[in-house]
């Protein structure tokens, strides 16, 4: 139970970038493209360090993409029609989106490939 539980709130943490965009939209592309990276790193190094199979930690990072994406999405939407009505607005969000995509999508085989050559390692030693 401990473990689901833990599990449940490593969802929720992976969440958090889509609630600060929510609360946050007026900061445009400043706060994506500088409180993201960061945020994005520290919740990838969670999710590696609590889980021990490959699948959660593939699941938590493709929920913190989903979050971020959508996000970037609802962010640039809103400061779009609230703030700056022009298409370079436009055309950043999805440029955002796209630097969203290839970061996390890094964040996620990097640890994997590392995670396979540790196994490799510790099998070859035995």
């Amino acid at each position: 139970m401990k473990d689901k539980t833990k599990f449940i709130l490593a969802v929720i943490a992976n969440i958090l970038p889509f609630a600060i965009g929510c609360f946050f939209y007026r900061g445009g592309g400043v706060l994506v493209m500088f409180l993201y990276p960061p945020l994005q790193i520290m919740l990838a190094i969670l999710n590696y360090s609590g889980t021990k199979k490959c699948f959660p930690f593939v699941f938590l990072n493709a929920v913190m993409m989903l979050a971020s994406i959508v996000c970037i999405e609802l962010i640039t939407q809103l400061y779009y029609k609230n703030i700056s009505s022009d298409t370079e607005t436009l055309s950043v969000g999805r440029f955002e989106e796209l630097v969203a995509f290839v970061f996390i999508l890094v964040l996620t085989v990097v640890p994997l490939i590392l995670r396979a050559i540790g196994t490799k390692t510790k099998e070859s030693e035995e």
